[in-house]
């Protein structure tokens, strides 16, 4: 069963470098890339951090026994899933949980708005454009 799983990592690993290797000759896909990677970076970064936080400041009694918890629960809040199974009880553990709540707004906002460019949903024509201006004039 070790092997199986060595193997299904290293045909994962295979696959994302294909993908990586194919994605890079797409402009507009690498653009997409450039413009989330850093937001997508520091998340990450937001994560983390946020996750050793709380399971520092939090008592045991709370749920956050380990650091595993601690992570699942920042993932889970910047999501926006918020299954409820983990929250702070400590005023500096809800801090870190606005912020956390704040970050992913604000990520999954840029994700949707960077999809929406990237796929040209909401982009009007210069025809289009012109046709608008010339309807809403009064004459």
């Amino acid at each position: 069963s070790t092997v199986v799983a060595v193997l299904v990592v290293a045909r994962l690993a295979r696959l994302a470098r294909i993908l990586v290797l194919a994605l890079r000759g797409v402009p507009a896909i690498r653009r997409l890339f450039q413009r989330l990677g850093k937001a997508f970076l520091y998340v990450l970064i937001l994560v983390l951090v946020s996750a050793y936080a709380v399971q520092r400041v939090e008592p045991p009694s709370s749920g956050f026994d380990n650091y595993g918890d601690a992570l699942w629960w920042a993932v889970v809040t910047l999501t926006t899933v918020g299954y409820g199974d983990l929250s702070p009880v400590t005023t500096v553990g809800r801090v870190i949980a606005v912020v956390v709540m704040l970050a992913g707004l604000a990520f999954l906002g840029a994700l949707a708005g960077s999809l929406a460019s990237f796929f040209g949903i909401g982009s009007q024509s210069a025809d289009d454009k012109d046709e608008d201006a010339a309807d809403s004039t009064p004459g």
